[in-house]
């Protein structure tokens, strides 16, 4: 998988953070590309044919839904591994010697 411009990095610490990284770039590519297909879409699809003004529409409910819920999702789906990666119980270091 590419790194995306981050470095694997020398502890488990860093190798999840990398992961994740890795996991987040990757949806922002896919995102991206679908955000891009849907602008060309629209671009070639409602191009002005001539002077007459469009009919206007008011209050379309599922698109206004779908506008709502979609990027709570994604955000919701981008939290999970974070959170998931932030509760994991790392062990804690005991001192090899005591300073005095």
């Amino acid at each position: 998988m590419p790194a995306f411009g981050a470095h694997k990095g020398a502890t488990t610490e860093s190798s999840s953070v990398f992961h994740l990284w890795q996991g987040f770039s990757i949806g922002a590519v896919i995102i991206g590309g679908f955000v891009t297909v849907l602008f060309v879409y629209a671009i070639l699809r409602f191009r002005r044919k001539g002077d007459n003004i469009p009919r206007q529409a008011q209050y379309h409910l599922p698109a206004e839904v779908i506008y709502t819920v979609v990027p709570i999702l994604v955000v919701f789906g981008l939290s999970r591994p974070r959170s998931s990666s932030r509760t994991r119980k790392w062990p804690i270091p005991r001192p090899t010697s005591r300073s005095t």
